[in-house]
């Protein structure tokens, strides 16, 4: 009991320190702008609230299992960068290009701290193994993300906010507001069948469905109120160079890019990860798997350094697409490698599998994926002096893995 009054007074700070950031964060900026810098310089962050928050995150790790706290740790940096997003002015008056389909969900999972919620369901005092419940975080998040938006949506709109996930969503999609509404719950229903599939026969269900309750019933009945230490300092130089070479934002988004990388990996090599059975309904467990282990949040925003001197708003739209791109796209021409040495945990067998599809229908699926979100990056771009930087590195991408003998594309003729 004492454990878990701990746990949640703990949960209870970190939920002020994020209300503090997003209703407050636009009057120290700077502060915001500077912690994740300070957390990887070992320095204590400026104002008490990055203080308490920085404590807090600290505190997921004696509460929750490694990995569920290095994801839960990373989701909240991922707030304070969507804070951050929201705030800055060339972000927040840019124009909305049509061709950006994925921007409204990419700036609306940094700020809604989802993939935190999702992974304190499970504690680790619950003793749940994690491959019981891994395939249904993603949509988990989906849910939480997009049902906040509904259940939100009634009030926002009485008060004129109209820079928020549905009207962006509406923009982009060329749909009236309340077509788009209707979309969004029809996603959020969708997201929690799947999950509630997946998890229903396990030990698992009865927390999720507990926390779902507990998320649910509030919003519809009550107004929203050595070794070690070497290679952090490495990290910690590699860090401040990055900030040198990209500028603030685009530098700061790689941090949780590259955690999300290295909890992606520790994901892959657990054993229990590896063997578990994978359920249909976990659609979007093999993306969120993949997009972890990519590291191409890192690439994309690498093709705009800032001495190029290109605001963040001409490309900032479509770097979730990007990111689709160098994953997928590696997927494709990695498959013939991957095939060859006997690899079959992948995403392209683990999508076949959740598809109920062949491998060569998934894997020209993916291919138009790639196809597709290549065409909105160059639609969005094509006019603007992102588009040079972003040619350039698709050139380059594409010719890296086709003359790298790794590859062994040459067994196909290129």
């Amino acid at each position: 009991m004492c454990k878990e009054s701990a746990s949640l007074a703990e949960e209870g700070n970190k939920h002020r320190c994020l209300i503090n950031i997003e209703d407050l964060g636009h009057k120290y900026p700077s502060s915001l702008a500077g912690f994740q810098a300070q957390i990887l310089q070992q320095q204590r962050p400026e104002g008490k609230v990055l203080q308490s928050l920085l404590d807090s995150l600290t505190t997921f790790y004696r509460f929750w299992d490694p990995i569920p706290a290095n994801c839960m740790s990373h989701s909240v940096l991922e707030f304070v960068n969507g804070s951050l997003l929201e705030q800055a002015p060339n972000v927040n008056n840019m124009k909305l290009s049509s061709a950006a389909k994925r921007w409204p969900y990419f700036l609306r999972r940094k700020t809604g701290i989802s993939a935190a919620f999702a992974f304190a369901i499970f504690p680790k005092e619950l003793n749940i193994d994690m491959s019981v419940y891994i395939q249904a975080i993603e949509d988990t998040v989906l849910f939480i993300d997009i049902f906040n938006d509904v259940l939100s949506f009634y009030k926002e709109y009485l008060s004129g906010e109209r820079n928020n996930y549905v009207y962006n969503r509406a923009r982009v999609n060329e749909k009236s507001t309340m077509e788009t509404l209707q979309s969004v719950v029809d996603d959020a229903l969708a997201a929690h069948s799947r999950a509630k599939k997946i998890l229903e026969h396990t030990e698992a269900f009865l927390p999720w469905k507990s926390f779902l309750d507990g998320y649910i019933i509030p919003r519809t009945r009550a107004p929203k109120g050595e070794s070690e230490r070497h290679n952090f300092r490495i990290l910690s130089r590699s860090y401040q160079h990055l900030l040198s070479l990209l500028g603030p934002y685009p530098g700061k988004l790689h941090v949780p890019a590259a955690m999300d990388f290295v909890n992606g990996c520790l994901l892959e090599q657990l054993p229990t990860i590896r063997e578990m059975k994978l359920s249909s309904d976990a659609k979007s467990w093999p993306y969120s798997l993949r997009r972890k282990t990519g590291a191409s949040g890192v690439y994309a925003f690498a093709i705009f350094p800032k001495v190029l001197k290109i605001d963040i708003s001409i490309y900032i739209q479509v770097i979730d697409d990007i990111v689709l791109f160098i994953d997928l796209l590696n997927d494709v021409l990695s498959f013939h490698k991957e095939y060859l040495a006997g690899e079959r945990n992948n995403y392209v067998y683990n999508r076949a599998h959740v598809d109920h599809t062949s491998i060569p229908e998934t894997l020209q699926s993916i291919a138009d994926d790639v196809l597709a979100a290549h065409a909105r990056v160059t639609k969005v771009l094509q006019y603007t002096e992102g588009y040079l930087p972003w040619m350039r590195f698709v050139n380059g991408y594409i010719a890296f893995h086709v003359t790298l003998k790794r590859y062994r594309l040459g067994d196909l003729g290129f």
